[in-house]
């Protein structure tokens, strides 16, 4: 998905529309999907599609900079930019990545794909975005797609293992507090039914 960002200044600049696709942080997307399958079932993972997905994906806090660059530039004519990691990341990288972030071996997870060359009906399976304009402000990503997507992934994980925790000193079984891990909404627990 593709998030426009509408931006306007008081200043005498014209309004600027920021196009952000797959903006990450602890609580979103391919790895955040990854990262609690893998901890409820290491040693399976489905992944819709068949992988090869390839798209750039940017964290939250370069996004915000790329928004403050395009704010404070000027200019009088209204303008819209690209703003991505200028490079990519296929999905079953992402998956190899989770793996890599738990400890796991990816030797020791068996993945399997389904649906073809998409991860569903309208997914567009590659993207390529020209970040020139943006970076001809002087904007430039500090993260790759891999940094921004391990960088959460981690910070996923962490989170998923306090919540866990939480419920040990309640005497919850180990399968049930792997049930309690997949109840996450927005990547904050929400009680399961019992």
């Amino acid at each position: 998905m593709i998030a426009p960002i509408a931006t306007c200044s008081t200043g005498g600049n014209a309004p600027s529309v920021l196009q952000c696709p797959w903006a990450h942080d602890r609580r979103t997307g391919w790895g955040f999907d990854f990262i609690r399958r893998l901890l409820a079932e290491p040693t399976q993972l489905d992944i819709l599609g068949d992988g090869k997905q390839s798209k750039s994906y940017i964290h939250v806090e370069d996004v915000i900079d790329a928004v403050l660059t395009a704010h404070r530039a000027p200019g009088s004519a209204f303008r819209v930019f690209n703003v991505a990691t200028g490079d990519y990341i296929t999905v079953t990288e992402i998956a190899e990545l989770a793996m890599e972030c738990l400890g796991l071996r990816q030797d020791s997870v068996r993945l399997t794909y389904r649906g073809g060359d998409r991860g569903w009906k309208g997914d567009v399976p590659i993207v390529r975005l020209s970040i020139d304009l943006i970076r001809s402000l002087g904007w430039r990503c500090r993260r790759s797609s891999r940094a921004a997507l391990g960088g959460a992934m981690r910070s996923m994980i962490e989170d998923f293992r306090a919540w866990s925790a939480c419920d040990a000193p309640r005497g919850l079984s180990r399968s049930r507090r792997r049930v309690n891990r997949a109840y996450m909404v927005g990547g904050f627990p929400i009680r399961p039914p019992r």
